[in-house]
Parts: structure tokens; C-alpha cells; sequence
């Protein structure tokens, strides 16, 4: 029985000593970084007088272990207080801050809301910006105590969104702050679940991209500019060949009000101009191989005229580089066309006519040469018709005319 009773009388004695060792650290800390907050001095104080009738208790009945061990307690709980006391008024550390001062040094905005689109939280971002003095009150409000019926309306549209599909969203919102400025956010949105993983409503980050916005818009409305007023025909189009965009030319040269009227439209949606079957087997051609082709390709103006365009065709790619669609750039030749086909023509008339004159000449001189074989014998004729006395007047007269005949005859063939 005397080692049970010492075995239990050391145990207990060990728990009185580790019972004093519990309040140190926080001695430490409280020492270390010179503040108490957080500390709540109303606890240890009571702790400090639960230990005080302890030892009281324990000298009245002679129990000295019991006395000294919560005296030891006493003294390190009694350190706590004491340091609490000192430091109680001093500010956090610098590196240790809460929740609500990290949310509010966050960029942005941040807010949650429940089901019904009343404002649950918020960084000081958020809040300050559309008109509340505070945090308090801002919760409790809605987007229609915020902001015009209109805009309202949408962002209340988004949240449905998110919270009926369960995923979240990316949206483009314009809301006015305090002071009327418009401002055009980009807005993250989550459904917002409980610990049963059960939406109760929609939290969000939304970030100003009013300057960046608008400076993308006017670098796209520059290009825009510089491509609708380019020389030559510009268009591009979608791998189902659909048109995306064109420059002011084209859309002239097919009919159309503004260049805005082709997209969404097809090859075969365009009358009198495209003609399909031979534009769109290249077309498909240069965006399943994703190789530029050029060629000569006809079509039909709006007026009825026909044309022959120089088409040089190449694949778009996206920022992947994969092929999404096909840009073109087509140069009306038909003047050029029609003036190499008169070029060619007078080339042909031409050698049509070196050719007649020089076949000419080579009759004429055949000509001569008959001529000359003709007109030697004949002249010997008359010669010898001449001579020949004995023969009557008559008969030689005729033989006279006779040579004269042939005589004109071969001198016809010489000119």
C-alpha cells in the first residue's frame, strides 16, 4: 500500500508542477512581444483566485503538496496577469493582424451575399466605394439600395446565375460608384456553400478594368480604321465559313450597307457576288493544310459586272496557334486580265499579218518567176511570127494578139 500511495502521491505532485508550467508560454509570448491583446484578463484573474483558495485550502488542512503545487501556479498565473496589466494597452505586432484587417488590404472588391442578394460582408474597397460610410452599413443592404434599377437588375441576374448552375462565373458589370462615375468591372463569381456544402448565396472579386478596357477598345476601333479603309478586298472567316469581318471595299463590292452586314453570313447567303463553288474549296483547302494559296478566282460585282480577283489566302491561328479561320486579301485584275487578253490578241494579229505578208511576198516572187518563164517563150514568138513573111497577114496578126494576151497576163501575175 506505501508504493501505491507514493506512486499516487508523485503523480499528483508531477500535475500540480505541470498545472504551474501551463501558463508560461504565454508569460513568454506576452514578454516577447510586448502586447496583451488577445489576452483576456478577467479569465486569469479568476484563474488566480481559484488557486488562491486552493492554497488556502490546503494549508488548512495540512495539505502541503497540494498548497505548494498551486502556490507555483499561482505565481506563474500571477506572472500572466502581471504582464497583461503592463502590456494591455499596447498595439498588436506588426506581424500579427486579423482577418478583417488582411480582407481590407486586398485590391479589389470582395463582398458576399445570401439568396436573396442582401450584402453579408465586404473588404473597405467594396463598401466605401458605393456610397456607405461603414462596414455596418453596408450589411443588410441590396444591390437596388446601391445602385439604379438597371444595373441592379443585372448584377441580380448574374448571382441567379451563379447560384442556380453551382459553378462560378466571369462577368463584365458597369456600376456607378459614389459620385456617378461609371466604372466597368471584372467579376468573378462563386456560389457560396455552408458546411453541408448547401449554396446560401454568391461570393465575388470584381477588379476596375475601366482604363484597360478602354484602351483595348481603341487600339480595336485604330485597327478597325486601318483595316476598312485598306486598298483591295479584306475579309476573314471562321473555320465554318462563316464570315467574321471585312474591310469597306468588300462590303461595297458585294452590295452591302456597311461591312458589319456580313458577318454571321455565308458564301452561299451572299447573291451575285461570291461564287461559291470555287471560293470555298479553296477556302477549306488553306485552313485544313494551313498553308497560304493564291489564286485567280471570278466573281459577280453587285452591278451585274463580272471579275476576276488575285486572292492570297492564309490560315488564322489563335493565341494557341491553332487554325480558327482563314484571312484574305483579294486585288480586283480585271483590267489587268483584260489588257493582257488585247495584248495577247494584237501579239496574234500581228504574226497574223507578218505572216500574210510574207506569203505575199513569196507568191509575188513565184508570180515574177512564172511571168518571166511565160513571157521569154512568147516574146521568141513574136519574134519569129515576125520573120516568117510567107505567112498571110491575117494569121500573123492573130498570132500577134494571141502573144499580147499572154503577154498582159504574165505581167498581171508580176504585180
Amino acid at each position: 500500500m506505501t508504493i501505491v500511495k507514493n506512486t499516487i502521491e508523485f503523480i499528483f505532485g508531477s500535475a500540480l508542477f505541470i498545472n504551474a508550467l501551463i501558463f508560461i508560454p504565454q508569460a513568454i509570448r506576452i514578454f516577447r512581444e510586448k502586447t496583451a491583446q488577445g489576452v483576456s484578463l478577467l479569465t486569469f484573474a479568476g484563474f488566480l483566485f481559484i488557486q488562491l483558495t486552493i492554497v488556502l485550502h490546503g494549508i488548512i488542512n495540512q495539505d502541503y503538496l497540494l498548497a505548494a503545487g498551486y502556490l507555483l501556479s499561482m505565481v506563474t498565473c500571477g506572472l500572466v496577469v502581471f504582464l497583461t496589466l503592463i502590456y494591455k494597452n499596447n498595439p498588436r505586432s506588426s506581424s500579427e493582424i486579423g482577418f478583417r484587417e488582411i480582407l481590407d488590404q486586398l485590391p479589389g472588391h470582395i463582398y458576399w451575399k445570401n439568396r436573396e442578394g442582401v450584402c453579408l460582408g465586404a473588404n473597405k474597397n467594396n463598401w466605401s466605394d458605393f456610397g456607405t460610410e461603414s462596414l455596418e452599413e453596408f450589411v443588410g443592404k441590396t444591390d437596388y439600395d446601391l445602385f439604379p434599377k438597371h444595373e441592379a437588375d443585372r448584377l441580380r441576374m448574374a448571382d441567379e446565375e451563379v447560384m442556380r448552375s453551382g459553378e462560378s462565373r466571369v462577368f463584365e458589370e458597369e456600376s456607378t460608384i459614389s459620385g456617378g462615375e461609371k466604372i466597368l468591372y471584372l467579376s468573378h463569381k462563386a456560389p457560396l456553400r455552408d458546411k453541408s456544402n448547401q449554396i446560401i448565396g454568391i461570393i465575388g472579386t470584381s477588379v476596375d478594368i475601366t482604363s484597360s478596357k478602354r484602351e483595348t477598345l481603341d487600339k480595336l476601333k485604330i485597327l478597325e480604321n486601318i483595316i476598312a479603309f485598306m486598298p483591295g478586298h479584306v475579309y476573314w472567316m471562321d473555320r465554318d465559313g462563316i464570315y467574321l469581318g471585312c474591310n469597306d471595299n468588300q462590303a461595297k463590292s458585294i452590295g452591302l450597307a456597311s461591312r458589319q452586314e456580313i458577318i454571321g453570313k455565308r458564301n452561299t447567303e451572299i447573291r451575285g457576288f461570291f461564287i461559291h463553288e470555287v471560293l470555298d474549296p479553296i477556302n477549306k483547302e488553306v485552313m485544313e493544310t494551313g498553308k497560304t494559296i493564291i489564286a485567280e478566282e471570278p466573281a459577280i460585282l453587285h452591278d451585274g459586272t463580272k471579275a476576276i480577283f488575285l486572292s492570297t489566302k492564309a490560315p488564322l491561328y489563335n493565341y494557341n496557334s491553332e487554325i480558327v479561320g482563314m484571312v484574305g486579301i483579294s486585288i480586283d485584275i480585271t483590267v489587268r486580265k483584260k489588257a493582257e487578253k488585247e495584248a495577247d490578241n494584237l501579239k496574234l494579229e500581228t504574226a497574223l499579218h507578218k505572216t500574210k505578208l510574207r506569203e505575199q511576198e513569196k507568191f509575188r516572187k513565184s508570180a515574177n518567176q512564172v511571168a518571166h518563164d511565160i513571157r521569154s517563150p512568147l516574146t521568141s514568138l513574136a519574134i519569129i511570127a515576125e520573120s516568117c513573111k510567107h505567112i498571110p497577114e491575117s494569121d500573123r496578126i492573130t498570132l500577134r494578139k494571141i502573144a499580147t494576151s499572154i503577154g498582159d497576163i504574165a505581167n498581171n501575175l508580176s504585180t
